[in-house]
């Protein structure tokens, strides 16, 4: 771990000293049961892939005759879909969320 200050605080040796207890702990428990850390790896999917697993863009069409009771209800499903997405660490994800949640703010104005 490498910390940069001045000077060593007090609660900066605590967290030092309790993350390497931690450290050792995960170590031993490790070692007991024959277990190698491992880097997690995740297949990469594509947004389309992503978002038809739950709601997704293709259920929320973006019409130019809806009513600004559907746009604003559309707004809500994605906002909530990318703070689920920005949560999961799908950033790509929620990047085309944000985009079409300007697109459907731009037929409120």
């Amino acid at each position: 771990m490498i910390l940069y200050a001045d000077r060593m605080t007090e609660s900066m040796e605590q967290a030092i000293t309790e993350n390497n207890r931690r450290r050792r702990k995960q170590n031993r428990y490790n070692k007991k049961h024959g277990i190698t850390p491992q880097t997690i790896v995740k297949g990469i999917f594509s947004i389309i892939e992503t978002l038809s697993k739950g709601k997704g863009l293709e259920e929320i069409k973006i019409e130019d005759d809806m009513d600004t009771i559907q746009i604003r209800g559309a707004i809500e499903e994605l906002t909530i879909l990318m703070g689920e997405a920005a949560g999961n660490l799908e950033f790509e994800l929620a990047a085309e969320l944000r985009d079409k949640i300007k697109e459907l703010k731009q037929l409120l104005t």
